[in-house]
């Protein structure tokens, strides 16, 4: 979350693209851009996104905080409150401190599904540690390709320097 105003993510790869909670079913295009800081462990998000439901991209605003999970004593999880009040924890299994993050996101059905996520200037080089990581620790079925540049093109978010 130590990111400046404006810094955008695509989800790259994903081990689900059904039925999610945050993109609704058949999701894809999905980015993430750095709209507030509010502090060290909040901030506001603007997540754009296709799915099975709308052929153009919707736009969504959400707060996130980071938190701890799993009895440890930094912050490593991500929380999404989501309207309604409902909150949903992501943890962060692997980062390489700046391009990409690996997310557990046990919320969905099979409780084992990953989302790797990447800084929006790496979108055509993935750190090759990153995919590296979402090979070994995510399970199968997958990986499905979330953010596909030819596809996505017209929702990508401004390449973050």
């Amino acid at each position: 979350l130590k990111q400046p105003t404006n810094t955008s993510y695509v989800l790259m790869k994903a081990t689900h693209y059904r039925d999610s909670p945050l993109w609704g079913n058949n999701f894809m295009c999905v980015s993430v851009r750095t709209v507030e800081v509010k502090s060290n462990s909040s901030v506001l998000y603007n997540f754009t996104f296709k799915n099975g439901s709308r052929a153009t991209p919707q736009n969504t605003t959400w707060p996130v905080n980071a938190t701890k999970h799993y009895f440890y004593s930094k912050l490593n999880a991500i929380e999404y409150t989501l309207p309604g009040g409902r909150m949903l924890v992501a943890t962060v299994i692997f980062t390489n401190g700046r391009t990409c993050y690996l997310l557990s996101v046990p919320h969905l059905q099979t409780r084992r599904a990953c989302e790797l996520w990447v800084i929006s200037s790496r979108i055509n080089n993935v750190p090759s540690c990153c995919a590296f990581m979402f090979d070994i620790l995510c399970p199968r079925p997958g990986p499905f390709t979330i953010y596909n540049t030819t596809v996505c093109e017209k929702t990508t978010p401004p390449r973050t320097k």
